[in-house]
């Protein structure tokens, strides 16, 4: 209880064997040729110096260096240099995420963002996504309706399935535009991982929403029976 901050298990003890360590005395038993010896105390000390440092210099917009102390289903708490922050689960990444472990694990070494700092509460809000461009912002500058791309299905529901076309930018592929003849369930055409090869049909930036259709890379079979049936043939 006394090696570090946190609690160590006996059978992690060994790792300190051999290592050169600052310690305070903080109990001395003459009598019994006995004395207990610190280094917690150290740790948090410094601790507290870095603390105070930290919060002094911090500002919003700051960029980081950060370890992971704590996962959570809402985020991942991360040290900064004595304090810690909250990584919330919706600035990881722009994708959808709803388990922060399938990225981050208690350890990492990760650069943030500072994006809201409450000096009063000392309450500290990190981000990982805004080191990179929110892929709605300018969307219909990058993509046009028409345009075929390449994304792969992430969500299949009964009204058709989700599909990435880059990290954190999702469309809409609706059973309706999946084939010309019908379709009872998406599933009989595209399953969850499979790379598609899509037109855009629609794109609305402001609503993030994104319409695609697969039916419009194959041959219309409407078209072929005009051809060979032609009115009045």
């Amino acid at each position: 209880s006394q090696i570090e901050t946190k609690f160590i298990k006996d059978e992690d003890l060994d790792k300190y064997i051999g290592k050169k360590i600052d310690f305070v005395i903080i109990k001395l038993e003459k009598r019994e040729n006995k004395v207990i010896l610190s280094h917690r105390l150290i740790m948090e000390k410094e601790r507290k110096v870095m603390h105070k440092k930290t919060l002094a210099d911090l500002t919003v917009g700051q960029e980081k260096e950060g370890i992971v102390t704590n996962i959570t289903k809402f985020g991942a708490f991360v040290d900064i240099g004595g304090v810690e922050g909250l990584l919330h689960i919706s600035e990881i990444t722009w994708r959808d995420m709803k388990d922060a472990t399938k990225l981050l694990k208690v350890g990492d070494k990760i650069k943030v963002k500072i994006i809201d700092y409450d000096k009063e509460k000392e309450k500290i809000s990190l981000s990982i996504k805004q080191f990179s461009p929110n892929p709605w912002e300018n969307l219909k500058e990058k993509y046009s309706i028409g345009d075929e791309v390449e994304g792969k299905v992430i969500k299949i529901k009964d009204f058709g399935a989700f599909v990435e076309i880059e990290e954190g930018l999702n469309g809409l592929l609706h059973i309706s535009e999946m084939a010309w003849a019908y379709v009872k369930n998406p599933s009989e055409l595209v399953s969850e991982g499979e790379v598609l090869k899509l037109r855009i049909l629609e794109i609305e930036p402001e609503k993030k929403k994104i319409s695609l259709g697969l039916k419009q890379l194959l041959t219309n079979p409407w078209e072929d029976v005009k051809k060979k049936y032609p009115i009045d043939s």
